[in-house]
C-alpha cells in the first residue's frame, strides 16, 4: 500500500506490469490475511485510515483496492458461516451464561482476546480469565497511548 500511495505522489511513470503486480499483491495479500486470521480486519481499518492520511486524493482508487481483496474472501466467509451455523445448537444462544449485560460481555471477550494474543500467548490456559482480562485492558491502554504519541 505504501508503494502504491508514494508512485502515485511521484512523477515516475510506473509500466503497465508493475502497476498490475503491486495491485495485485496487495489484493491477494488482503484476501489471504482476512483467510488466514479474522482479527486481520483490523489492520484493514489502519490501511483505510493510512489511505485517508497519506493520499486522500486517491482515495477512492486505494478503496477499491482494498475492497476487492475483501471481496474475494466473501465466499470463504458465506460457506464457513453456514458450516458453523450447522454445527451449533441454536438453543444455546438463548440461554444467558453471564449476567453482564452484552456489550460488557462482548468487551471483556475483545479485552480477553487481545490480553491472549498479544500479551500472554500460550500462558492464558493456565491462568485466572480476570487476568487475561485485565492483561487485555493493559494492552488497550498501551495502544491509546501509543496512539497518542504517534
Amino acid at each position: 500500500m505504501l508503494y502504491l500511495i508514494e508512485q502515485k505522489n511521484s512523477d515516475i511513470s510506473q509500466s503497465r506490469p508493475s502497476k498490475l503486480l503491486w495491485n495485485g499483491l496487495l489484493i491477494i495479500s488482503i484476501a489471504a490475511g482476512l483467510m488466514t486470521f479474522s482479527l486481520y480486519a483490523y489492520w484493514l481499518i489502519v490501511l483505510g485510515v493510512l489511505v485517508l492520511y497519506l493520499d486522500r486524493r486517491h482515495s477512492f482508487q486505494h478503496g477499491l483496492r482494498l475492497g476487492t481483496g475483501v471481496l474475494l474472501t466473501m465466499p470463504l466467509v458465506l460457506w464457513g458461516t453456514i458450516k458453523q451455523l450447522r454445527n451449533t445448537e441454536l438453543d444455546r444462544f438463548g440461554k444467558a451464561k453471564s449476567t453482564l449485560p452484552p456489550l460488557l460481555g462482548h468487551l471483556q471477550n475483545f479485552t480477553k482476546t487481545l490480553g491472549t494474543d498479544i500479551l500472554i500467548g500460550d500462558w492464558a490456559t493456565s491462568l485466572d480469565p480476570i487476568v487475561i482480562t485485565l492483561s487485555g485492558c493493559l494492552v488497550i491502554l498501551v495502544f491509546v497511548e501509543f496512539s497518542i504519541h504517534l
